[in-house]
């Protein structure tokens, strides 16, 4: 069962990377008609519909489940991300996707200019705060690392000097 959830996590947070960057990527002239294609992504992804709040560089979508918020503006290790998990120092953050729904709360970062050390860097820092390593692919073009620590899920994907950090709380249930 942790496994389907840890799966749908996943899923839901490379969604929101690519919804980000689809969101990012509309030109100014074309934002009415760029927010009815933007509503039908997450819409089939989530199969309810959505109401994105499209503003400069960032935008917001709120379903029955919650709020997701989309910002390219965020450039640094946002406050609120829970002090168990080590704040990720390789390379800088372009954006983030923060979601704050009925049953967990959640941010996803996307770095820029990672070094490919910093992967396997994140992992030890990952387990000396306690969490416990669930996956760790990581050769010779990125990888991929997945911890967790009670309700706290991380997972670090990247490879060729980018990645996204997707951090998930869940609620006690």
């Amino acid at each position: 069962m942790k496994t389907t959830r840890f799966y749908q996590m996943l899923r839901f947070s490379m969604n929101s990377l690519l919804f980000l960057f689809l969101v990012t990527s509309c030109q100014q002239n074309a934002e009415k008609a760029g927010e009815k294609d933007m509503e039908k992504t997450p819409e089939q992804q989530m199969g309810e519909p959505v109401d994105p709040d499209i503003k400069d560089q960032s935008r917001e979508i709120t379903t029955v489940e919650g709020t997701i918020k989309l910002n390219a503006n965020i450039k640094n290790w946002p406050e609120d991300i829970p002090s168990d998990v080590p704040e990720f120092k390789a390379g800088r953050i372009e954006g983030a996707t923060i979601k704050n729904l009925k049953d967990n709360k959640g941010w996803t970062l996307i770095l820029k200019d990672v070094p490919y050390e910093a992967l396997n860097a994140y992992g030890k820092e990952l387990k000396a705060k306690g969490f416990e390593t669930q996956i760790t692919a990581v050769g010779e073009k990125g990888g991929a690392i997945s911890a967790q620590k009670g309700l706290i899920s991380v997972i670090l994907m990247g490879g060729q000097g980018n990645a996204s950090l997707s951090i998930t709380v869940g609620e006690n249930q």
